[in-house]
This record gives C-alpha cells, sequence and structure tokens, in this order.
C-alpha cells in the first residue's frame, strides 16, 4: 500500500512581483495593500529581501512578510529594512506606466485628429479594446 504524500511546495518566488502576487493569492490584503503602497525595493533575492519602508508602512512588516514567506514557500525568508532609496512603489510605478499610457495615446495622431475636428473633446479614460477570439465561448459574431 502506497503511502500519501504531501504535495510538492510551491515554487519560491522569483522576484518581488511573484512575492506580492502570493501575498495577494493568499488574499491577505493588509500585507497585500502595504506591499503595493508603502513599500520601495531595495534589493531581491530568493530567500532575501531589502526594503525601505515608506511612512504608513508598519515598524513590523519586514516580519510579518519574513512569517509569510517562510509559511507559504517552505523555505526561511529574511526581509530586512535599508535606508537606502530603493525603486518606487509598485503603487506609484503603476501611475507612471498608466501615465505615460495616456500621454501616448493622446499623441497618437489618430487621436490627434479627432480632437482637431471636434473643438472642446477631450480625452477622458485609455482602456484596452481586445477583439473577441475564436475559442471565445462569449464571442456572438456567429449570431
Amino acid at each position: 500500500m502506497a503511502v500519501p504524500t504531501a504535495p510538492p511546495p510551491p515554487p519560491a518566488p522569483a522576484d518581488f512581483d511573484d512575492v506580492v502576487g502570493l501575498v495577494r493569492d493568499h488574499r491577505e490584503a493588509i500585507l497585500y495593500g502595504h506591499l503595493v503602497a508603502d513599500v520601495h525595493l531595495v534589493r531581491f533575492e530568493p530567500g532575501h529581501i531589502e526594503l525601505r519602508l515608506g511612512q504608513r508602512a508598519p515598524a513590523d512588516l519586514p516580519r510579518q512578510l519574513s512569517r509569510f514567506l517562510t509559511d507559504h514557500t517552505g523555505l526561511r525568508w529574511l526581509v530586512t529594512v535599508s535606508r537606502e532609496e530603493g525603486a518606487a512603489s509598485l503603487r506609484d510605478q503603476r501611475r507612471e506606466a498608466e501615465s505615460a499610457r495616456f500621454e501616448q495615446a493622446v499623441k497618437h495622431p489618430l487621436v490627434e485628429a479627432v480632437l482637431t475636428a471636434f473643438p472642446g473633446a477631450v480625452v477622458e479614460e485609455v482602456r484596452d479594446i481586445t477583439p473577441p477570439s475564436e475559442d471565445d465561448p462569449e464571442s456572438d459574431e456567429d449570431e
């Protein structure tokens, strides 16, 4: 008779985005919010994360994150605090990317032509529109 074995642990996060994704997937909302908005990544290597804490981050956030990662990866993680500037917070990086995307869209020749043709018109939002795929059951092209 075979002895049941435990499933293998998930792979260790390969980068900080993987860490944040793991926290999100485990629905640790408060920890996730702090990782997105209140920390600045200084260094990452599997098993060690170095962060600069923002003003709103709790002082024990490194301990919380270390414990979470150790519990969910089966590996020991060291999370330390640095005084180095580090990267912008993930929230700020997303805002920068969205702003650059908006600026790029507004400068597109077709958008400029529409804005010229309709004085007073403004671009309020930029959205991706993905055409339905052939495999999409929601597609109503056949109807």
